[in-house]
């Protein structure tokens, strides 16, 4: 399956929160703020990742 965040990433687990498809792009961002197998759309509803400047994930 591919990564809704990541077109073209296979999936290798699923957020916690949602259950979407992640792939080790979006856990290498998750790991970054300290949180694990959340997806990056989880994060931002979290406020976890508040500066949009460096938005490089494909937001569906």
């Amino acid at each position: 399956m591919e990564c809704r965040f990541h077109p073209g990433e296979k999936t290798v687990d699923k957020c916690i929160l949602c259950y979407t498809p992640i792939c080790n792009q979006c856990l290498s961002i998750c790991i970054d703020f300290n949180y694990e197998h959340l997806c990056p759309k989880c994060l931002r509803a979290l406020g976890l990742c508040w500066d949009c400047t460096h938005d490089f994930v494909n937001y569906l």
